[in-house]
């Protein structure tokens, strides 16, 4: 399993079921469980737990973004980006972290807390 920082209140959105689509200027060939965790700095809402675990979501697939993936992505489209589409969301206990820019491997003391 891999691990990606994901600023608030996105990171939550995800683990509510409300966000199935990270958009993201990159792709990777990973597919499968996903460590979602809150970056340090949120976006702009500061009612969200931030630096720590959130959720584990499987990736299962990565395609161009579309029109149509907004509502589900929170996001405005743009030319060029990648739909990461998220399901089989759980929630996990909220341990602190630290985040990492791309796919980052999950520390074994996070793993015996989570």
């Amino acid at each position: 399993m891999r691990g990606m920082s994901i600023t608030q209140p996105y990171a939550s959105l995800i683990a509510l079921g409300e966000k199935t689509i990270e958009v993201r200027s990159w792709r990777t060939n990973y597919r499968g469980e996903l460590l979602i965790c809150a970056s340090a700095r949120p976006k702009f809402d500061l009612r969200y737990p931030v630096g720590v675990t959130i959720c584990v979501a499987e990736l299962w697939d990565i395609r161009e973004f579309m029109r149509e993936d907004e509502i589900l992505s929170r996001a405005k489209w743009e030319r060029g980006l990648h739909s990461w589409m998220l399901r089989d969301v759980r929630p996990v206990a909220q341990v602190p972290i630290k985040g990492s820019l791309g796919l980052f491997s999950i520390p074994r003391e996070i793993w015996e807390k989570i």
